[in-house]
């Protein structure tokens, strides 16, 4: 069976002090089917096309932008697989092959991603020096990771080329955040195969200042990721449509109606049932905000029956307008009805005495309850037609394992490690993966208990997918229980993990 085409892009706009790199590793993949696609300011391109036979080079204006060099490449490739790279990027001669296989080897793949080590180096004037390497955290919460953070760094991802048709291009619009939202986007309409594998390294100069993460037109980036609604339909993806209640649009609930986009990372619209008088009198830079004027006589729950019938989402929300919102204040009650995929259930959002009707319900049997009994309070109708409210105490085993880990976190930094490796003992049942055996073992390490536990989760991580953090990791540890002899061939292999690459 033929291979299919990658087409391997590389940007190399703004900063191309370690394209060389990146080239030589393009250059030297295993993969044979393989077009290379380097996008470049002058005068770096004209170098490039000067001396680089097997590479296609595209000029571009010093003021284009990384995502819109991206796009540049697309339209250039002939590939039916994408991936990308950028000056930064150390590819290892497996990373095409590993990808590509992972796709091609399953039907229903389109996109993979590899580990990526995080490569922290000095220069100097004849060389670099690294400082460290880091893999990146591997784990995501289930299938609605991409929507919190970017578990996918852009130089990991190969995808199949028919799924810009669903997701658009990059958009050129995002400085900093191009790479999450392409991701996420990607999400809508696949899952991404998580290859235990290092396929590469992202360089990092340990003398350039970075721009930290924060500030206006960061935090304007992230709402536009997270509001970011491709087109449907979304094979992966459930759709949230949130009615916010309120009498009236008060500052405070005003306040309110504005911390849902703050805190609410799934995709969502929001339905805003409100008077004809306070039509456009706020919220009107909000994204996916529909406002539905209403008649002023119209009682709350005609008002909600209203919305309810304008709603396009698979599930529904019903927010009351002094309902607190803050962290995870939808998250339990989402991925629980999403997961337990149980008719005639529904989950609160906070408590049943002061916020009774308060819950995310599929759309589908919330509209019916009403159609049926219009004249009933929304709770009455809901209990006339047999919808379970449930408490959303556990939100399934993928953020479930999430959430242990953020716990596990915490008694870390609280310097109890006892009790951080028992939690991620704990998660390692819902999820055993070898991220999670890698904390366990280092938090029972750093506690220096169950020791023989410890070094049979490293063995069986290093035995998988050795790296050098989970190498010093199993050589101090061995070290402990058989002495400095048994540690040192472990040492070593660290050691050569650490050494340049490029």
């Amino acid at each position: 069976m033929p291979q299919p085409q990658v087409s391997l892009m590389i940007s190399a706009v703004g900063d191309s002090r370690n394209l060389a790199c990146a080239i030589r590793g393009a250059l030297g993949q295993l993969y044979e089917n393989i077009e290379i696609i380097v996008v470049a300011d002058r005068p770096a391109a004209d170098e490039l096309k000067a001396g680089a036979e097997r590479l296609k080079v595209l000029p571009v204006d010093s003021k284009t932008s990384v995502p819109a060099a991206y796009n540049a490449a697309i339209k250039s490739a002939k590939g039916e697989l994408i991936a990308y790279g950028d000056a930064d990027t150390i590819f290892y001669p497996n990373h095409v092959a590993a990808l590509a296989g992972a796709i091609s080897a399953k039907p229903d793949c389109q996109a993979a991603c590899g580990d990526l080590y995080r490569t922290h180096y000095q220069r100097t004037a004849s060389t670099r020096h690294v400082r460290a390497k880091i893999l990146s955290d591997e784990l995501s919460p289930g299938r609605f990771g991409l929507c919190y953070a970017n578990y996918v760094p852009l130089a990991g991802l190969c995808h199949r080329r028919e799924l810009l048709e669903n997701t658009g291009p990059f958009n050129e619009s995002l400085a900093r955040l191009f790479d999450w939202d392409m991701a996420r986007r990607i999400s809508f309409f696949s899952r991404i195969e998580h290859l235990e594998t290092i396929t590469g390294e992202i360089l990092t100069d340990v003398n350039e200042v970075r721009q930290p993460a924060g500030g206006q037109e960061y935090l304007a980036e992230m709402l536009a990721v997270k509001t970011t609604r491709p087109p449907k339909p979304w094979p992966m993806m459930p759709d949230l449509s949130i009615i916010f209640i309120a009498p009236s649009m008060t500052p405070a609930a005003c306040k309110a109606l504005r911390q849902i986009w703050v805190w609410t990372y799934v995709p969502f619209e929001v339905y805003l049932p409100v008077s004809r008088d306070e039509h456009g009198s706020f919220a009107a830079d909000l994204g996916n905000l529909i406002v539905l004027p209403m008649a002023p006589a119209n009682p709350p729950p005609a008002r909600v029956d209203e919305a309810i019938a304008a709603c396009k989402g698979d599930y529904v929300a019903l927010v009351p307008h002094d309902m607190p919102i803050g962290p995870l204040w939808l998250e339990n009650a989402y991925n629980a009805i999403v997961e337990c995929n149980q008719a005639g259930a529904a989950y609160m959002l906070g408590d049943s005495v002061s916020h009774p009707a308060a819950a995310v319900y599929r759309r589908e049997e919330l509209a019916k309850a009403r159609l049926a009994n219009p004249a009933m309070t929304i709770r009455q109708s809901i209990q006339q037609a047999g919808i379970e409210l449930r408490k959303s105490d556990s939100a399934g085993p993928a953020w479930h394992c999430e959430q242990l880990i953020a716990e596990a976190r915490a008694c870390e930094r609280e310097g109890d490690w006892t009790r951080a490796g028992e939690i991620y003992e704990e998660a390692l049942r819902e999820s055993p993966c070898i991220h999670l055996k890698t904390l366990a073992a280092g938090a029972f390490c750093n506690a220096n208990i169950r020791m023989e536990r410890a070094l049979h989760l490293i063995k069986d991580v290093n035995a998988r997918r050795p790296c050098a953090q989970s190498l010093f990791l199993e050589a101090k540890i061995t070290r402990g229980i058989m002495g400095p002899g048994h540690a040192l061939a472990l040492l070593t292999r660290a050691e050569e993990e650490l050494t340049w690459k490029g």
